[in-house]
């Protein structure tokens, strides 16, 4: 069987023409432009704090927060520190990736501070949590199974929403009966600045 060059080249021909007109297919999106997380200095610092605070612990006398805690409702509590110094400890570990409830805490510590104190002491150790949030997902994003999540059109839609109003929409966030969770979360993997 022999073909002819001239038919080949018809051939040739039409496939070209038929190329031609078929719209190429939609190139993938680029990849989000995004810088490692910097979690190096704020690791250092957790860890020391974190063995400061359990080895201050060691030298304070008087009941433990979570013994306490135990018999809620029970017994009279005692107007002692260490139940404020582990309300705050245990704040500190409150975070997205060690959700703990914290309502109970807050209300036990409450029958024996003023609530402002308890407040301030919570909202101190809330900080300390949300580093812990910040360090977790800094670590996470450096991995390429997790960095895939920039590819998805939604996370897309909401970085350039944040973009625009990152100082505003976390503000917002933090003040609307909301969870501020995943406005937090979204921020830290768009490696928004810490002090901000």
């Amino acid at each position: 069987m022999t073909v002819d060059k001239s038919e080949l080249k018809e051939v040739i021909e039409e496939a070209e023409e038929l190329e031609a007109e078929v719209v190429p297919p939609d190139p993938a999106l680029p990849p989000v432009a995004i810088g490692d997380i910097p979690v190096g200095r704020i690791l250092i610092f957790l860890v020391s704090f974190y063995l400061i605070v359990v080895g201050a612990r060691f030298f304070m006398e008087g009941p433990s927060f979570l013994s306490l805690l135990k018999h809620l409702g029970k017994e009279p509590v005692p107007h002692s520190l260490t139940i404020l110094y582990g309300y705050f400890v245990y704040m500190c570990l409150a975070c997205q990736f060690f959700p703990i409830p914290t309502l109970p805490p807050i209300a036990f510590t409450a029958k024996v501070f003023h609530p402002v104190t308890v407040a301030a002491v919570g909202a101190l150790g809330t900080c300390i949590a949300n580093l812990n949030d910040y360090v977790i997902l800094g670590w996470l994003f450096r991995h390429q199974k997790v960095k895939k999540i920039r590819d998805i059109n939604a996370y897309r839609k909401l970085l350039t929403f944040f973009d625009r109003y990152a100082f505003l929409t976390l503000s917002a966030a933090s003040f609307l009966p909301i969870s501020v969770d995943v406005v937090r979360l979204l921020a830290i993997s768009r490696a928004y600045p810490f002090p901000k």
